[in-house]
C-alpha cells in the first residue's frame, strides 16, 4: 500500500449551484477526509477557485481529480504535494 501524504487540490470552476456539494460527495464516497476547504472568486469574472487539502495516496488523489474533472462547470483541476510542482488536469487531457 502506498504511503499517505498531504495533497492540495485546486479547482477552477464556474459558479454552478450544487457544485461544491458534488465535489465533497466524491471525497465521501472514497472515504477520504477533507482537511481544509477554501472557496473564493478568481480574478477572472465568473470563475471561482476551490482549494482542498487532504491526506491520501497518489493513486486515490488521481482518481478523485478525474472524478472532479467530470463535473459540469469545472474548468481545470490540479493537485500537488507541498514543496513540489503541480500536476495539472484539463478537460482536453481527459477527452472533454
Amino acid at each position: 500500500m502506498e504511503e499517505k501524504t498531504l495533497y492540495t487540490i485546486t479547482v477552477s470552476c464556474e459558479n454552478v449551484r450544487g457544485l461544491l456539494n458534488q465535489i465533497t460527495i466524491i471525497f465521501t464516497r472514497r472515504a477520504t477526509n477533507i482537511e481544509t476547504l477554501f472557496g473564493f472568486p478568481d480574478a477572472v469574472e465568473g470563475v471561482h477557485k476551490i482549494v482542498i487539502t487532504t491526506i491520501s495516496d497518489k493513486d486515490s488523489i488521481e482518481k478523485i481529480v478525474r472524478q472532479i474533472e467530470k463535473r459540469i462547470g469545472i474548468l481545470e483541476v490540479s493537485y500537488h504535494q507541498p514543496g513540489q510542482g503541480q500536476a495539472e488536469w484539463s478537460p482536453q487531457q481527459l477527452g472533454g
